[in-house]
């Protein structure tokens, strides 16, 4: 991919707002983002026109490097969060460096010399008459509401059945990613399912600028995973429309422990998921203060737990919930009759944290087992890289090792990986253990804590003993 900046270059983006949303304009082409039927229109105008400035800057300010310009151009003021997005970009491009398998700081070099220029006047601020006042922030009862960005994985119906039970309103909403097609479909059909069954609020939003992530919108080859480093930040900020209509106190994201993990590649550090870091939830947090006056923040809802121990809470505590979970990368077509592809690295990692905690595959849509086939987890066993570390994967092929599992994975592991591995002890210990949490909402850490810990004791209850 040749995305050295071009100076004489100028990529133009323009916008503007509909009666349900806004359109992004890039290249000649409009991408618009629509909310369901009234929720973009009853939010206050100067908080749109927020919205519009910071989404749009938050969905295109990579385009250049993606696509090789030196320099873009907007039509509206330098957005308020401007330097919030690009620090958020900024910190997630060396990992991004080593998915792409381009040299340490190449991003980086041409990330920091792009040149960008923005309209005149200031950025939008809503004022404080633009929010409803903290007494009028519950409906009748006192009960709190929070919203959901929600993607049916672990973490989203984990958080959602924590909010059930914890006597917190959730608000469930999912945002359209057109990058991966075969999705959408199914959500969209369960989305309206889970909102009857259980009671809850249900929304889903369309984002075509979602097209520009693997550059997709341009037929970009090689792709390149430049962008997907703001998602969850771009998700809090789509969220505030919801916000606003259902006078929420919160929106809650389900990061586990583990996106705090960093690695170094040539002296260069790069993060798990930098937008899902404890430290990254703190700013997204202040995002969401400077534009609502402190009336909404940013919390996260599963902070000290790590991704095995979630999928076990989900399952063993809320085996209702836990039937809905979808986190396949859904890139390729969904197996017949399943929420899963059973080709993509997501479905090879779940599928071992179920035979890790003891649940049958089966009860949650897998087809196929998937350990019969090392090539499942080559971003483990080989060099493909993907998102995240090994450490938690080491975990899982340990605990089938010491249950004596029979299959051909669970054998490659003993015999490329275990040799290598610290003692059991050192990841039961890990694994069984609360970490630290920067971002629980304080009304409910303590309770929050205390289930935690409950359900830790109980996953160590069902792993292999301690030896010695």
């Amino acid at each position: 991919m040749d995305n050295s900046p071009a100076p004489e270059r100028t990529l133009v983006v323009h916008s503007r707002q509909t009666p349900d949303g806004f359109v992004v304009g890039v290249a000649g082409r409009e991408y618009p983002v629509e909310y369901p039927p009234g929720v973009w229109a009853a939010a206050p105008p100067t908080l749109r026109r927020a919205l519009v400035e910071n989404l749009v800057f938050g969905n295109t300010h990579f385009l250049p490097l993606m696509l090789g310009y030196g320099k873009i151009q907007y039509d509206f003021p330098l957005p308020l969060l401007e330097s919030f997005l690009f620090k958020n970009q900024l910190f997630d491009l060396t990992a991004t460096e080593k998915a792409d398998e381009v040299e340490p700081a190449a991003y980086l070099r041409r990330f920091y010399n792009l040149a960008y220029e923005f309209g005149p006047g200031e950025g939008a601020l809503p004022g404080p008459d633009d929010w409803p006042r903290p007494a009028d922030r519950q409906p009748a009862g006192g009960t709190p509401t929070a919203i959901l960005p929600f993607s049916f994985g672990k973490e989203s119906l984990a958080t959602a059945a924590l909010c059930l039970e914890l006597g917190i309103r959730p608000v469930l909403v999912y945002c359209q990613e057109p990058v991966q097609p075969y999705e959408e479909a199914y959500k969209v059909e369960k989305l309206r399912e889970f909102g009857q069954r259980f009671g809850v609020e249900t929304h889903f939003i369309r984002s075509a600028p979602g097209l520009f992530r693997y550059g997709t919108a341009f037929g970009l080859d090689p792709v390149s995973e430049i962008g997907w480093g703001t998602q969850t930040t771009l998700l809090t900020l789509l969220a505030l429309p919801f916000a606003h209509a259902f006078n929420a106190s919160y929106i809650f994201l389900g990061n586990e422990y583990a996106n705090n993990e960093t690695g170094v590649r040539q002296g260069w550090q790069y993060f798990a998921s930098f937008d899902q870091s404890s430290y990254w939830t703190q700013q997204q947090n202040h995002m969401l203060r400077i534009l609502t006056g402190g009336r909404v923040q940013v919390k996260s809802s599963l902070e000290p737990l790590e991704e095995i121990s979630i999928f076990n809470l989900l399952q063993r505590r809320y085996p209702a919930i836990g039937q809905y979970q979808f986190s396949c990368s859904a890139e390729t077509p969904l197996q017949a009759g399943s929420q899963w592809c059973h080709a993509c690295y997501k479905c090879a990692r779940i599928y071992l944290f179920a035979r890790c905690c003891g649940i049958d595959p089966q009860s949650i849509g897998f087809k196929k087992d998937l350990l019969q086939t090392p090539e499942h987890f080559s971003s483990y066993f080989g060099t493909v890289y993907k998102t995240g570390f090994s450490f938690e994967l080491d975990f899982a092929f340990y605990v089938l090792h010491k249950k004596q599992v029979s299959a051909p994975a669970v054998a490659l592991f003993e015999r490329d990986k275990l040799p290598h591995l610290q003692p059991w002890n050192v990841y039961r210990d890990y694994f069984t253990t609360l970490k630290p949490s920067l971002n629980l909402p304080e009304p409910f850490k303590a309770r929050m804590l205390a289930l935690f810990s409950q359900e830790l004791a109980h996953f160590a209850a069902i792993l292999p003993p301690a030896e010695g």
